[in-house]
């Protein structure tokens, strides 16, 4: 086998490897030591050299165990997520609160995201273990070799979360449910990422051709706030562009982005009467200001916790009446907020 030596490790964590990795030579099939060495390695490396000293390597070779079958038993599934209550006779180790783990193709927002989720649940967080790995898997799906991430053109992200305390079995159900809806939510944000700033200069050009029904300070105040929000200022999480015609509002087929790509999650994925609306929104609609920024009903899933930030343009037809609208959904930035008012 490879030197357990990392020039990078810590003393406790050198030791804590040194002992996993002899278990790993003595109780895994020999075709399978190497693979699990190095994935081994990478995860050791993640663990807070505090929490290292104090681990027992008997218990941690089994949750070394537990995540590697996790995420080479994933194959080709977009991810494997798991939340449970380790137990040494079950898994090898016990914890003082629930664990989850989860498997994926790296990407940004996935620590923060799932992190939130536990948060809101009241599920405090104890400890993280977050190691990224380039891997290669055979034809079937499974992990054949764990290489250095920037050593391969494929890179998972694995996660192991201890909480608190225990959950009952059916929040355990219901948290993997969740935790498996935001990694969709995830991957559909970084997936249309580019798309989503490209309709950034549609908006602008929406708002340039409302020059019958709005003046051009508000105008080019609009266009200045959109552009200002492609300078770091905004997570652009989802897209949605809606038309209104004979008194009825629907959305446009086929043109959402990130968390609002499915026209059937609209509630006007059919034509609605204007009169059948909330009074509200419907004024935001057809009346008011040429650019409308508000907060959502809806909890973001992605990243942060809160409320999103909603970003309505109006889209002007040419008798200078409104014929729909260019909406964002997403998250103003730490950046954006820190910016001076005036900015």
């Amino acid at each position: 086998m490879e030197s357990a030596t990392d020039t990078t490790a810590t003393p406790g964590q050198t030791r804590l490897l040194q002992a996993l990795l002899q278990r790993i030579e003595e109780r895994v099939a020999p075709e399978r030591v190497e693979l699990l060495a190095q994935f081994t390695r990478a995860y050791v490396r993640r663990i807070p050299a505090d929490v290292a000293q104090r681990l027992d390597p008997e218990e941690l070779f089994g949750q070394v165990l537990g995540v590697f079958e996790l995420a080479d038993a994933r194959g080709f599934e977009p991810f494997a997520v798991r939340a449970f209550n380790p137990t040494l006779a079950g898994d090898g180790y016990s914890t003082v609160g629930s664990v989850v783990e989860t498997n994926t193709d790296d990407s940004p927002f996935l620590v923060d995201s799932v992190s939130e989720e536990l948060n809101a649940r009241g599920l405090e967080i104890r400890l993280v273990v977050h190691p990224v790995i380039g891997t290669e898997r055979d034809q079937d799906g499974r992990i054949q070799q764990v290489l250095h991430a920037r050593e391969s053109t494929r890179r998972e992200s694995v996660m192991h979360f201890e909480t608190g305390r225990h959950a009952s079995p059916e929040a355990l159900a219901e948290l993997e449910a969740s935790i498996r809806a935001i990694f969709v939510d995830v991957q559909a944000t970084v997936r249309d990422f580019k798309a989503l700033t490209d309709r950034v200069p549609e908006m602008v050009e929406a708002a340039r051709a409302s020059g019958g029904r709005y003046a051009p300070d508000e105008i080019e105040e609009t266009e200045l706030f959109l552009w200002w929000l492609l300078d770091g200022n905004y997570v652009f999480l989802g897209y949605r562009e809606y038309a209104l015609e004979n008194d009825m509002l629907s959305v446009v087929p086929e043109r959402g982005l990130g968390i609002l790509a499915s026209d059937t999650g609209s509630a006007y994925a059919q034509p609605v009467p204007l009169q059948a609306i909330d009074p509200g929104l419907r004024d935001r609609l057809t009346a008011g200001n040429l650019l409308v920024v508000s907060k959502t009903n809806r909890f973001s899933t992605v990243h942060r916790r809160v409320k999103m930030d909603d970003i309505t343009v109006k889209r002007v037809g040419p008798d200078a009446e409104a014929i729909g609208a260019l909406r964002l959904v997403g998250l103003f930035t730490r950046k954006a907020y820190m910016a001076p008012a005036s900015r």
